[in-house]
């Protein structure tokens, strides 16, 4: 009877520590209640060891005990020291997992994610507009008239035309001269001839391209028709004392054709000059008593003339 009873508290006493052991396989299986996990986050780089520990769990086991008269309840009490685990944990950005466990439910999980960086490229695009000129140098020019002569009457005005190789050359300019300016004059950059006087003059255009490979020019030759003077006028005292003077002159000139004559100029004569003497600006001049005939010649081809009578007195 004794060995028998001495057999069962012997299992009575073992069962804690299996029931121990049992345990503490769950333990390292399931995270207990309040029990948190830290998981090792990749993207840290500076970890330090920490610990977690296991809270000291009492377990206390009735075990009743057989006697042969009477059975008493016996109490034993089994502890569990703590367990360090040693872990490494990220220093730099803590990491916490969610684990969803039967017995513990759900554990937030607030996993910091790796940063993300936005990188931003801003492309400058510079456009350079390069405009070419091209520059067309003269090879040439002529007047536009067929004829190299035109003809006109003293007073008149022609603008002479010009053309210029190739028609869209770069520089235009030119530059008109005569070679008689009393006959026909002409504007240096506009080419207006003025028929001036009978004769004959050579108007020549030039180009001012500095580019060419030479000057080109062209002439063209005006002549000024003489319209002969047909008729004018004396005025002026001829009456005069000896020792006065006067001044005589001409007007109203008319030309053949009732155009405008074209030399107005005229030859002053006396008939007496001992009389009375006359210059070429038609002044008088009283020397002695006396009449004579003063006389005024136009100085063209036909060789008009007008007279007057010129007295000279002593009172």
């Amino acid at each position: 009877m004794k060995k028998k009873t001495f057999i069962r508290m012997a299992a009575l006493l073992m069962i804690p520590f299996i029931v121990g052991a049992l345990m503490a396989g769950c333990k390292k299986s399931e995270p207990d209640e309040g029990e948190t996990t830290t998981y090792w986050d990749p993207w840290e780089t500076t970890t330090e060891p920490t610990t977690t520990e296991e809270p000291t769990t009492d377990e206390t086991t009735e075990e009743p005990e057989e006697t042969d008269a009477t059975s008493t309840k016996r109490t034993t009490t089994v502890s569990r020291k703590p367990t360090t685990k040693p872990t490494t944990k990220p220093t730099t950005k803590p990491t916490t997992k969610t684990t969803t466990n039967s017995i513990l439910g759900t554990i937030p999980d607030n996993t910091a994610k790796p940063p993300t960086t936005t990188t931003t490229t801003t492309t400058r695009t510079t456009i350079t507009t390069t405009t070419t000129t091209s520059y067309y140098k003269v090879t040439g020019l002529s007047f536009n008239s067929a004829s190299k002569s035109i003809a006109l009457d003293k007073g008149k005005t022609y603008t002479l035309g010009y053309a210029l190789t190739p028609s869209n050359a770069t520089n235009k300019n030119v530059r008109f001269t005569s070679s008689n300016s009393s006959v026909a004059s002409v504007s240096s950059s506009g080419g207006v001839i003025t028929a001036v006087g009978a004769g004959t003059a050579t108007i020549t255009v030039t180009t001012l391209d500095p580019n060419a490979d030479r000057d080109y020019s062209d002439t063209m030759t005006v002549t000024v028709a003489e319209v002969a003077v047909t008729g004018f006028e004396i005025y002026g005292n001829s009456m005069l004392r000896v020792g006065e003077t006067a001044t005589l002159s001409v007007r109203n000139f008319k030309g053949e054709g009732g155009k405008t004559p074209t030399n107005t100029a005229v030859e002053w004569k006396s008939s007496d000059p001992y009389c009375v003497s006359v210059d070429q600006n038609g002044k008088l001049t009283a020397l002695n008593p006396g009449a004579c005939t003063i006389t005024a010649t136009a100085k063209d081809s036909r060789g008009h003339s007008v007279s007057v009578s010129a007295i000279a007195t002593n009172t």
